[in-house]
């Protein structure tokens, strides 16, 4: 018997609104944003994908930058199940996001390391 698996379908905040990504299973979407400003620079980035047995979604994101206290780094891994049981509507307005759960989570302050800390 094959089984087929489905696509997942959520909807995620980018750039200031909701947008509603879908994933096929074993397929990974990327995103990035990166600017300057008074004291340096900020990006931030994510990738979603979905497990290959249509499952799971992984989330990794990632924030780094620099400002006058130096470079800060963190990010993480978040998982969701993809079948929407635990999605919820955060903003009230239809919007059905995942309920992540974290997984992994790191941060690294170049700034404390140099002082010994």
């Amino acid at each position: 018997m094959n089984k087929r698996y489905k696509n997942a379908r959520f909807w995620n905040w980018v750039n200031g609104a909701y947008v509603k990504l879908t994933l096929e299973p074993g397929q990974v979407l990327n995103w990035h944003n990166c600017e300057g400003h008074e004291e340096g620079w900020s990006s931030y980035e994510e990738s979603w994908e979905l497990s290959s047995d249509g499952e799971v979604i992984v989330r990794e994101y990632m924030s780094d930058g620099t400002d006058c206290d130096g470079r800060l780094s963190s990010g993480g891994t978040m998982i969701a199940s993809a079948d929407g049981s635990t999605f919820r509507d955060y903003a009230g307005e239809g919007y059905f996001c995942p309920d992540w759960v974290d997984d992994d989570r790191w941060q690294r302050d170049q700034s404390a390391e140099a002082a010994g800390y």
